[in-house]
């Protein structure tokens, strides 16, 4: 890493992290939830400490949360291609990967509320699913019969909101001609 601050506050950096302990970003910011895991990051940024501009990119693995007593590992992977920030907020691009269900990230991340400021821009990232056959959800929705299910799943799912009114929220869609349920021997046939 490399760059320059002034003491009015002016900056120019860039550089590499790689293997970050992402429970450090707890440490600096308490309001962002504990996870851990690490992070490998390219990173060019420019301007002043309360009008930052810059691109990054981002790769987190060994992902995780701590539950209050334990670290939990979660099969998650993602990776952002493209990070710009500019005023106040961070606009997000990239790919994730849940338990081998992968989905297209897109999204806004204003962070002046971090820091306790009055920002009336909310987050809002989603992660699109393509296409795919309804056995792929038999992981995650384990009464789905995968051997007598004929169709396909499609949609996303995201978080909106203020930093302390965040909310979860997902829309699927589904198609097919038979979804069968583990022991049961009655379908749902022709549904949309």
């Amino acid at each position: 890493s490399a760059g320059t601050i002034s003491e009015n506050g002016d900056f120019a950096l860039n550089g590499e992290l790689n293997n970050f302990d992402a429970s450090w970003i707890h440490t600096w910011m308490p309001e962002v939830p504990l996870f851990t895991g690490g992070l490998d990051l390219s990173f060019q940024s420019s301007g002043t400490f309360d009008d930052p501009r810059g691109r990054a990119t981002l790769v987190a693995h060994d992902l995780g949360y701590f539950d209050g007593t334990n670290a939990v590992k979660v099969p998650l992977s993602v990776e952002l291609d493209e990070i710009s920030v500019s005023q106040r907020a961070a606009a997000l691009h990239g790919q994730m990967s849940y338990q081998g269900l992968s989905a297209e990230v897109a999204g806004t991340v204003p962070f002046a509320g971090l820091y306790g400021e009055t920002d009336l821009r909310e987050v809002m990232v989603t992660a699109t699913v393509d296409e795919r056959p309804l056995a792929d959800l038999s992981p995650f929705f384990l009464s789905i019969d995968k051997d007598r299910s004929v169709g396909t799943v499609n949609g996303l799912f995201g978080l909106r909101g203020g930093w302390d009114t965040l909310e979860m929220f997902a829309d699927m869609r589904t198609h097919g001609t038979n979804l069968a349920f583990n022991g049961q021997s009655t379908t749902l046939s022709e549904f949309d």
